[in-house]
């Protein structure tokens, strides 16, 4: 597909070109073939692979948490996309964007699992939302039973130290040990 004068490449179309001219330069064409290939001028036909390649390898982040970020605003962006795709009046578009959801959604969770974002899959989950309500049974039942409640979190808070999960206390609501001091 050539440009034709006057008309303006859309974003998807221009990318489609970049991406055919830095595939014909990796095969070992010259600027002027490419161009003449393309309708372009030399000087834009190394600019479009130029820009293919800025557009395929992310910038450098200045921390990994930038990375994470950008991983995510993509699977969401993603998702967003799909959305809309999925609502389209053609319906293979439609069955198609709402078949490519899901995997995107998966991708998403273990990306936000990799960065500690949220818990592993399985019984952490559990854990995590029924813990509360499990832990304060068992204050109640130690305080029915006579034993200090504040024996009981000091245990609880040894446990989570010796399995380095400190942070589970936090998120369950305990009251640090020295805090009982």
């Amino acid at each position: 597909m050539t440009d034709l004068p006057g008309r303006t490449l859309t974003t998807t179309e221009r990318a489609a070109r970049n991406a055919r001219i830095a595939r014909a330069r990796a095969a070992g064409s010259t600027w002027a073939a490419i161009a003449n290939a393309e309708d372009v001028s030399v000087r834009q036909a190394a600019r479009a692979a130029e820009e293919h390649l800025r557009a395929a390898v992310p910038a450098p982040a200045s921390a990994p948490l930038d990375l994470i970020r950008r991983v995510i605003e993509t699977h969401l962006s993603s998702l967003d996309r799909l959305d809309r795709l999925a609502r389209s009046k053609n319906l293979g578009v439609a069955v198609a964007a709402a078949s490519r959801a899901p995997a995107v959604s998966i991708s998403l969770l273990d990306v936000a699992e990799r960065a500690g974002l949220v818990p592993p899959t399985g019984r952490s989950w559990a854990f995590l939302t029924d813990g509360p309500g499990i832990a304060s049974a068992v204050l109640r039942a130690a305080e029915r039973a006579g034993v200090a409640s504040s024996a009981v979190l000091l245990e609880i808070e040894r446990g989570l130290e010796e399995a380095d999960a400190v942070e589970l206390s936090e998120v369950m609501d305990l009251p640090l040990h020295e805090e009982e001091q």
